[in-house]
């Protein structure tokens, strides 16, 4: 048999149907993954909720409180290292240099501090009047969707991976177009 007789026995039909069955396979693993990257960065930028955001603010008011409690020991102003903490900052205000200027600005950890209940009840009030359409998902169930949309992808990308490798192990050079 002649090397032309050999080539009209050979049914490119077949290997061209097999081509285009990989190629839907990559094409849907890649859509997929492509769909799963858009439906994280729309949890990831939708709003908190308004319990969350309200849990944020009184999370960063209570750090303040505390950097404010340390930086003061509420027990004897006139020895030892109170007293140069007390008349270095002063227990209202806070000196900070700039450009060579000595300043002293409002201590934001003292106003808190001392007007607490205040604080949180404006927080509380603020809380409320905000409006927010189209919320997102409270932050623990974000977090957690989040962790499983990425594990989805994680399981794509390695079966995409496989395809294509095995794609080259059969001797096909196989590259992504990105589009």
């Amino acid at each position: 048999m002649s090397k032309e007789d050999s080539q009209k026995n050979i049914d490119f039909s077949k290997i061209t149907d097999g081509l285009n069955r990989f190629n839907d396979e990559c094409q849907s693993v890649i859509d997929e993954i492509s769909d799963l990257i858009e439906k994280r960065e729309i949890i990831r930028r939708n709003p908190a909720p308004v319990s969350d955001i309200e849990q944020r603010l009184m999370t960063t008011i209570d750090h303040e409180i505390n950097k404010y409690k340390r930086e003061y020991t509420f027990t004897d102003y006139t020895r030892g290292p109170e007293l140069s903490a007390f008349v270095d900052n002063g227990l209202f205000t806070k000196k900070i240099m700039f450009e060579g200027v000595s300043l002293n600005v409002p201590n934001v950890g003292a106003f808190l501090y001392f007007n607490y209940d205040q604080v949180k009840e404006r927080v509380s009030d603020i809380a409320r009047e905000i409006v927010l359409p189209d919320a997102g998902l409270p932050g623990k169930e974000r977090i957690n969707l989040i962790q499983e949309i990425d594990e989805q992808i994680i399981e794509l990308e390695v079966k995409k991976d496989k395809l294509y490798a095995d794609a080259r192990e059969a001797g096909f050079n196989v590259t992504e177009r990105f589009e």
